[in-house]
């Protein structure tokens, strides 16, 4: 997750999403290198952000990731007491592409041995930062923050602003989905109304299923969490095949008040009209006027959204009636001319976008890699 950004009552987002093609593969392989010793560094990881793509370095530091899709991805190198370094990359052929790095040891990281959790305030910052990191949806009540005393807070009394670090990368073992994702936590702030700033570098690794049962579960709640999401939106969007999958879209002149959609006057929109491709860099130009309404109708709010909506808006838990069976309604704004992407999906700027609505509420508990293959076999 590239960038994440909130504003109060409306619950803002600005996400990075990757998409890729499966066809053709390519191979990226290169050397980790200490900037002070200049030696190889042993057991860095190297991967596609918010992927399940990637390798440690040997012992003589080299790295060798197979199977990589075409299109564009950031390259991150992670190792302890080091700082994580990353490039952009663009996999346009089926063949092997070479990429080193010289990674800088982390001063602030080797000299921090304080242990915490002891604190009361510490403790009370730690529960807002589950909340906002992970989400309040069913799969953040399963997931679990294995190395929450690595995590730092500071609170800035006149702003009510509160930035969180990590003198290490954050742990989750996400039990709903059965992956366990490495965090490199760059900046975390949240106010008196929710997230404000999220950036950091995830790597994902599937966790073995103990049985056929927890397999089954896992690809379940996999295409599930996949289903109308933003991941699945720009897929699609790229395949020209939204109406197919669920998906609708309208222009909005205003945003509705408060998450609800309102009596705005909607606007039917010829998605393919929007869509601009340039043959020179291969990819596309998405622009619209006013705001983007995106609406999926496959799958209903789930009550956990229903609750956040009510204590948002009202400060209660009230139900309206019908709400399950309101369908999940998220909204763009572009803050750019308009969004580029490729082929693959691959946004090139996550910052020429805001997302409101559904969308935003889904966080880190939700997200799928971004080589997830909802059609891939079972288990």
């Amino acid at each position: 997750m590239k960038l994440l950004l909130l504003k109060p009552f409306l619950g803002v987002i600005l996400l990075s999403i990757s998409q890729i093609i499966y066809a053709q593969v390519a191979t990226i392989e290169g050397y980790v290198y200490d900037a002070d010793t200049k030696e190889p560094i042993i057991g860095a990881n190297v991967f596609l952000n918010n992927s399940t793509i990637g390798d440690a370095t040997n012992l003589d530091g080299y790295y060798k990731i197979d199977k990589v899709p075409m299109g564009k991805f950031e390259l991150v190198v992670t190792y302890i007491s080091h700082k994580s370094q990353s490039l952009r990359v663009s996999i346009i052929e089926s063949r092997a592409y070479k990429a080193d790095f010289v990674i800088e040891p982390d001063i602030k990281q080797l000299s921090s041995v304080t242990v915490r959790g002891s604190n009361a305030q510490w403790k009370r910052s730690l529960g807002f930062f589950k909340k906002y990191f992970l989400g309040s949806s069913y799969y953040a009540n399963k997931c679990e923050l294995r190395n929450p005393e690595v995590l730092d807070f500071d609170h800035d009394p006149e702003t009510l602003v509160t930035t969180a670090s990590a003198n290490t990368e954050l742990i989750i073992d996400n039990e709903a989905l059965g992956y366990t994702i490495y965090y490199t936590l760059d900046q975390f702030e949240w106010d008196n109304t929710d997230c404000r700033v999220m950036e950091g570098k995830a790597r994902f690794e599937e966790i073995e299923a103990p049985d056929r049962k927890k397999a089954f579960q896992w690809k379940r709640n996999r295409k599930r969490a996949f289903n109308g999401s933003m991941q699945q939106f720009f897929r699609t969007l790229a395949q020209d095949t939204l109406p197919a999958e669920g998906f609708m879209a309208y222009r909005l002149q205003n945003i509705p008040d408060a998450f609800s959609r309102g009596e705005e006057p909607r606007y039917g929109l010829m998605l393919d009209t929007l869509l601009a491709y340039d043959s020179t860099n291969r990819s596309y130009k998405f622009a619209f006027n006013d705001y983007l309404e995106v609406v999926y109708e496959n799958e209903p709010q789930p009550s956990a959204y229903q609750k956040y909506k009510e204590q948002r808006i009202k400060g209660d838990l009230r139900t309206p009636e019908g709400f399950e069976r309101q369908p999940q309604v998220s909204i763009l704004e572009l803050k750019a001319d308009d969004i580029r992407f490729d082929a693959t999906g691959y946004i090139y700027n996550p910052t020429d976008y805001i997302v409101y609505g559904y969308w935003a509420w889904e966080r880190m508990a939700d997200l799928m890699p971004i080589d997830y293959n909802p059609d891939q076999a079972a288990f």
